[in-house]
């Protein structure tokens, strides 16, 4: 009586995202079979990239990032981000991502403050990082805010660019309850 076994190899110059085929054939001395086509792909680890701050106020900002590719698998992805100068990072998870672009919105900021910022992410293939982006929040609420439909940019109602897009969101920056 025979006994089962289990066997592996290895394949090595796979490309990340090609699929690949394999069959097995198993003989007991007096027959042999083919076993069923099975598929895999090869992973790598995702990309990603940092993007830069929007609706940057006095202690808070949209960060925000992409993710390019997922290197095969779904993976996780999350921000980090810290005060110039600082020892402790803070920390926002994303959960599994596919890919496009990413943001968060993040409070408790340091007034008139560089700030820092990556995005991460993991698959079963590897973890990566993207570049540092930098921005810093405002010093002081703007003796006037910009509110107009027509506004653009990083929507901090600090100028005509930047302006709100309804009195309604100038108001709560300003701390007035919506």
């Amino acid at each position: 009586a025979g006994t089962w076994g289990v066997f592996a190899t290895n394949a090595n110059g796979l490309v990340a995202g090609t699929p690949y085929y394999y069959r097995a054939f198993v003989t007991n001395g007096s027959a042999g079979d083919w076993s069923g086509l099975q598929t895999f792909y090869a992973l790598q680890p995702p990309t990603v990239t940092s993007a830069p701050a929007t609706d940057i106020l006095r202690t808070a900002a949209k960060l925000n990032g992409r993710l390019d590719s997922t290197g095969g698998e779904v993976p996780q992805v999350w921000f980090q981000y810290w005060a110039d100068g600082g020892g402790s990072t803070g920390v926002v998870g994303l959960g599994e991502a596919t890919p496009g672009p990413l943001f968060t919105s993040v409070t408790g900021l340091t007034l008139n403050t560089l700030h820092h910022y990556r995005l991460a992410a993991s698959n079963s293939a590897g973890s990566v990082l993207s570049g540092v982006t930098d921005f810093s929040t405002l010093s002081t609420n703007p003796l006037n805010w910009y509110v107009t439909a027509t506004g653009a940019g990083a929507r901090n109602g600090v100028d005509w660019a930047n302006a709100f897009a309804t009195p309604d969101a100038a108001l709560t920056v300003c701390g007035y309850p919506g």
